[in-house]
């Protein structure tokens, strides 16, 4: 489950954004000297938990690689019940489809959302997926599956603050093969805390 343990994390400072980057870079060799191996260079990219975990196969050697998350974070002026509010209501506004809503924990997302859009856009506008034939965008041309969750939280210093993680993958609609990982541009999550922020002024609560 996202957000959960207590793991600390490094803030990257951009403009008017800080970014929680939690350590999740795991890299395991495993010797097989004596079972069967697929050819050299052979990949398998397989997405889960907001984790891209890499399997690069050589003879004898089993490499995996598991990729950082990255945690979008944005300060808001409000209230956790008001934050709580104007979030579920961006989730709805965007479209989103809920699997969780956590009020306890003040936590909401879905670990498997399928769509051709988010909120009206494509989703080549949210995700960095490669591109395809003629050079279009893999995200507008396959079969895109993404997790996203968010959650209200109030950091040491007593402030409200709204998480948002956003990992997927995506497939050839017309060909059996391996997902390809889709990086988040930062976009949508930039999107849900404008929303959030917009929601709050026109309910009086200022920015």
């Amino acid at each position: 489950m996202p957000f959960t343990g207590g793991v600390k994390c490094r803030i990257r400072q951009t403009a008017g954004t800080s970014r929680c980057i939690r350590p999740y870079i795991v890299a395991t060799i495993v010797l097989a000297a004596h079972s069967a191996c697929a050819p050299h260079g052979q990949a398998d990219v397989s997405p889960g938990s907001g984790q891209t975990i890499t399997r690069v196969t050589s003879p004898g050697i089993n490499t995996r690689i598991t990729s950082e998350r990255r945690i979008s974070s944005h300060v808001l002026r409000a209230s956790m019940h008001q934050a709580w509010a104007a979030l579920i209501a961006t989730y709805q506004q965007l479209e989103i489809p809920l699997d969780l809503e956590d009020t306890a924990n003040r936590r909401l997302g879905n670990p498997r959302v399928r769509g051709r859009r988010i909120g009206g856009e494509r989703l080549s506008r949210y995700f960095e997926c490669g591109q395809a034939s003629m050079g279009r965008p893999r995200a507008d041309q396959y079969d895109v599956t993404y997790s996203i969750f968010s959650r209200i939280i109030k950091d040491d210093d007593g402030r409200t603050v709204l998480l948002t993680e956003l990992d997927g993958s995506a497939r050839p609609t017309s060909v059996s093969t391996n997902p390809v990982h889709c990086e988040s541009k930062g976009t949508l999550e930039q999107r849900i805390a404008d929303i959030v922020s917009e929601l709050l002024q026109s309910a009086g609560v200022p920015r």
